[in-house]
């Protein structure tokens, strides 16, 4: 069986090809990946405690896309964080946005992950705060995901948390209650920070309009999405934080596409395999154009 990697992929078809244009940091990621250990890296020499050469190497990129690059990596970040866990139950939440505010994410990412990262992070502090539910400081680790399994624009966050908390006292609580907090209650609270930074970005200039939008378009949109519900997934209690962990550990870097998931290249497209996460599957597609 023919074994692919995305190297071979950048390589065999260059942006360029297909009149594709990138931004200067997926230019930046091609370029490192598909000169990653190969001559345009230089090289390295190892050798033993007696001093004879025992091989030359070529170097690595290290780019955090790069799939050569992570192995050392994901395990430094799983080994950092494993320390840090508390021995209680955890849970693990997903936090997504509704598909429509896709166009303003692909124009104004890096302001609009800090946007994610904030409205989930004040979302949890006010409610696990909240005496009404907990009235602790609870300990938990966001990480944001951009993409789909099946590589479709997708930003969402993680979220890893203690069944429990400190309180003023020092003590730990744990909630009385069959949840850790009401769902219902946190997808609206989140809904309403994140849009209320949106639009404050909004009036302040801080954003950059998809083609065809305005601020009054966007205005509109807030209002009718701050109607709807929002999806949160919160899935059952685990009995520590490893487990989920060491699944955020696998997507931390090394990009959205591992080499082992490339089926074949040909004729300009490539086919790729992953797994459903709602039918738990393995599925095909295809991305047209590489």
């Amino acid at each position: 069986m023919t074994q692919y990697s995305l190297q071979q992929l950048f390589t065999q078809f260059p942006p360029e090809m297909f009149g594709v244009k990138l931004p200067l940091y997926q230019h930046k990621a091609l370029d490192a990946i598909t000169a990653c250990r190969t001559q345009k890296m230089g090289s390295h020499s190892q050798y033993c405690e007696q001093g004879h050469l025992c091989g030359v190497y070529y170097n690595s990129c290290r780019h955090r896309g790069c799939p050569q690059c992570q192995t050392v990596r994901r395990e430094q970040w799983l080994a950092d964080w494993s320390a840090r866990l508390l021995d209680t139950q955890h849970h693990h939440w997903i936090f997504t946005c509704p598909h429509e505010l896709l166009p303003l994410w692909r124009f104004n990412r890096a302001w609009f992950q800090g946007l994610l990262f904030n409205s989930v992070a004040e979302t949890l502090k006010k409610l696990f705060a909240d005496k009404q539910h907990l009235g602790v400081q609870a300990g938990f680790l966001l990480a944001l995901h951009t993409w789909g399994r099946n590589l479709s624009d997708h930003p969402h966050i993680h979220c890893l948390m203690t069944h429990g908390g400190l309180d003023d006292t020092g003590k730990w609580q744990q909630p009385r209650r069959k949840s850790l907090l009401p769902v219902e209650v946190v997808k609206r609270l989140f809904r309403g920070k994140l849009i209320a930074q949106i639009s404050a970005g909004l009036s302040k200039g801080e954003l950059t309009l998809p083609n065809g939008q305005t601020s009054t378009s966007v205005n509109n949109l807030l209002n009718k999405l701050g109607r709807v519900k929002w999806q949160l997934y919160a899935c059952k209690p685990y009995s520590h934080g490893f487990g989920v962990a060491k699944y955020l550990a696998r997507y931390m870097s090394g990009g959205a596409l591992k080499n082992h998931q490339i089926i074949k290249i040909k004729d300009g497209q490539v086919h790729f395999s992953y797994r459903d996460h709602r039918t738990k599957k393995m599925e095909k597609n295809r991305d047209s154009h590489s």
